[in-house]
């Protein structure tokens, strides 16, 4: 007889979080403040994206290499390398041009949204964002 009902195992939980990823839109969040990168996943969990994690900007490339999320949100201010910049090395590789990019700052200021912009970021916000704001943009961008 087939199980019904939730997985009761933490194996059963990890190998059902698996398979979802496979199904679900999944999103990078690539930021260097641990604290910050798990209050934006806790959010994300929220609405079931399947859920990707990189510490600096490297590790988001290489993330993103790897695993093919379809939205990326990066930190600005993220070590290594910062958020336009890997934004950047994005939009020039051709395998992972498509994906959909995000970039938060600390300050609206126009010259990091000028430079969000001009590395071809899908969308950018200020920090403190609202988080219904947040997912409506990763929501929207899933889809595109």
């Amino acid at each position: 007889m087939a199980a019904t009902g939730p997985p009761r195992s933490g194996a059963s939980r990890t190998v059902s979080k698996v398979l979802a990823l496979t199904a679900l839109r999944r999103v990078l969040v690539a930021d260097d403040d641990a604290t910050a990168r798990r209050l934006l996943c806790i959010l994300l969990d929220l609405k079931e994206f399947g859920l990707l994690e990189a510490q600096d900007g490297p590790a988001a490339l290489d993330v993103a290499r790897s695993e093919r999320p379809d939205v990326a949100i990066l930190d600005l201010a993220t070590s290594g390398l910062d958020g336009v910049d890997v934004c950047r090395a994005l939009r020039a590789d051709s395998e992972l041009a498509s994906i959909k990019v995000v970039i938060l700052y600390e300050q609206d200021r126009l010259a990091d949204r000028a430079a969000a912009h001009a590395a071809g970021a899908d969308a950018y916000l200020a920090k403190p964002y609202s988080p219904l704001a947040l997912l409506d943009v990763v929501q929207r961008l899933s889809r595109e």
